[in-house]
């Protein structure tokens, strides 16, 4: 409620240009819902820090997770729909911690979310987090000092922008375990073959992302990325990333579950 975060402008899950971004929204969503589950136990109490004294309610929570479902489902499909070129985005693949883990859209809703990050951002060694995206761009070490590698960007990602040429933009390793675990969710439910058969699919895609034993980090490592260096895709130097590694092991256990059903 202090920074209304139905309309707050923030860096969001890439720490970049400043915009209302749905996957943002989604998350203080989902972290409300949370703290309402708690509240109803009778003997939860928690006070707003901002006014000494106020005790949050469930109509508080009711009030905000309104305000919120109403500025997400204005964005959504979409990542942001301002108007400034710079801030506006048709598909982000953070918006898929939307559908899983956070289960913070409906259904019909989520199909057109997974069903859009797909289709614009699957590429053929990763899913890319949003196109024109320059992070890790082709040669980035080459062309980028360490120090420069690592400098923020946030204010002034133009001048990052500049080395990349849309299509080049590197493939993330993070999303495609959540899209297996999203499709496993559906197969479970429904017990529909063809949600098993792309479970499946975006599994093996996950484990072909795993480095072999000719990598420069070794062999058995989950990378945070695949940019092109030369003319080959290789890890980045976030390798192996532990958010990789979780998500996949998410994927296996989804993956458990569903070898479980019928059997």
């Amino acid at each position: 409620r202090a920074i209304a975060f139905w309309q707050d402008e923030d860096s969001g899950h890439w720490e970049e240009t400043r915009k209302v971004s749905a996957s943002s929204i989604g998350c203080v969503i989902a972290g409300l819902k949370a703290l309402k589950q708690l509240n109803l136990n009778a003997d939860f109490v928690a006070h707003c820090c901002q006014y000494e004294g106020e005790i949050i309610t469930p109509r508080l929570l009711n009030d905000l997770i309104e305000k919120g479902e109403t500025a997400l489902y204005n964005i959504l499909p979409a990542e942001c729909v301002q108007t400034d070129p710079k801030k506006k985005r048709e598909s982000d693949g953070a918006l898929l911690f939307l559908i899983y883990p956070l289960n913070v859209v409906s259904e019909k809703m989520a199909e057109k979310v997974r069903d859009r990050v797909i289709q614009n951002l699957e590429g053929d060694y990763g899913i890319k987090r949003y196109l024109g995206d320059s992070f890790w761009f082709p040669n980035y070490k080459t062309i980028l000092s360490e120090e420069q590698r690592t400098a923020d960007f946030s204010n002034n990602i133009e001048k990052r922008d500049a080395f990349l040429k849309v299509g080049e933009e590197a493939q993330w390793c993070i999303f495609d375990p959540i899209v297996s675990a999203i499709f496993a969710e559906k197969y479970q439910e429904t017990t529909n073959e063809f949600y098993l058969e792309k479970q499946i699919h975006y599994l093996n895609r996950s484990l072909g992302q795993i480095t072999g034993k000719d990598s420069e980090f070794g062999a058995y490592q989950c990378p945070e990325l695949y940019y092109r260096e030369g003319d080959e895709y290789v890890p980045s130097d976030a390798t192996p990333l532990l958010w990789t590694q979780a998500n996949l092991v998410m994927a296996l256990k989804k993956m458990e579950q569903s070898l479980t059903i019928n059997n």
